[in-house]
């Protein structure tokens, strides 16, 4: 009986302990890349050059996109515009460096 409570005690601290069953999981989008970029093109009217879905356990998923402004302001700049995928709703828009595709350690992102 000593040794059964003993394994269960040690069930539950090495169990319960690891990093995948403390996080949980992601947190689905409610709203497709599509119907992200639909939104991000509404906010800076161009072209989008880059998009992907930034997921993080028990955080909302975050589309990013960069975008080309069709008016080309500010010069030689990108706008970065995130929006929420669980609420679609506009997160930032930041003003970013294009990537240099010289220089493949340059995310084009200068925070």
């Amino acid at each position: 009986m000593v040794i059964h409570r003993y394994l269960v005690v040690l069930a539950l601290v090495f169990g319960l302990s690891t990093p995948a069953l403390a996080e949980g999981p992601k947190i689905a989008p409610a709203f497709s890349q599509a119907q992200a970029r639909k939104i991000a093109l509404a906010r800076v009217p161009g072209t989008v050059v880059h998009e992907k879905l930034k997921q993080k356990k028990k955080k909302p998923p975050v589309y990013s996109f960069k975008i080309r402004p069709r008016d080309g302001k500010p010069p030689g700049m990108l706008i970065k515009v995130e929006i929420d995928g669980s609420s679609g709703a506009l997160l930032k828009t930041k003003a970013v460096k294009p990537r240099d595709t010289t220089n493949p350690k340059d995310d084009g992102d200068d925070e």
